[in-house]
């Protein structure tokens, strides 16, 4: 599977097994290590 696939499986797995925080915080952190993960590429390849 794909990471976005892989993803949005394991968010509604959690939602469907009523674990809406740990879905909340599983939606969260993807949002945030992605958006971190790419500034921190963009900031290697700009120093290049």
């Amino acid at each position: 599977m794909t990471t976005f696939s892989t993803f949005g499986f394991e968010t509604t797995r959690l939602l469907e097994d009523d674990s809406l925080l740990e879905a909340g915080l599983n939606a969260l952190a993807s949002l945030v290590l992605g958006i971190l993960a790419a500034t921190i590429g963009y900031a290697i390849g700009a120093a290049l």
